[in-house]
């Protein structure tokens, strides 16, 4: 059966930018970032590792005693 030709353009559009994500690989997004990227990478990290290092360190967040 033989798709409409509005539908075979829509396909081969699809088709075509599937193939440039294809083409993305992780040293062109990592070359690609500037400095405001890391810096936002890194105070994302910075404030995440506290939580992970207490979560490691304890049983359950409820043994961890409240401070006023």
């Amino acid at each position: 059966m033989r798709q409409s030709p509005r539908r075979e353009a829509f396909s081969r559009t699809i088709l075509r930018e599937k193939n440039k994500l294809a083409e993305i690989s992780v040293l062109h997004i990592l070359f690609a970032l500037r400095n405001r990227h890391l810096l936002a990478l890194d105070l994302l990290v910075y404030c995440i590792t506290p939580v992970i290092a207490l979560a490691l360190r304890t049983e359950a967040f409820q043994s961890v005693p409240q401070s006023a």
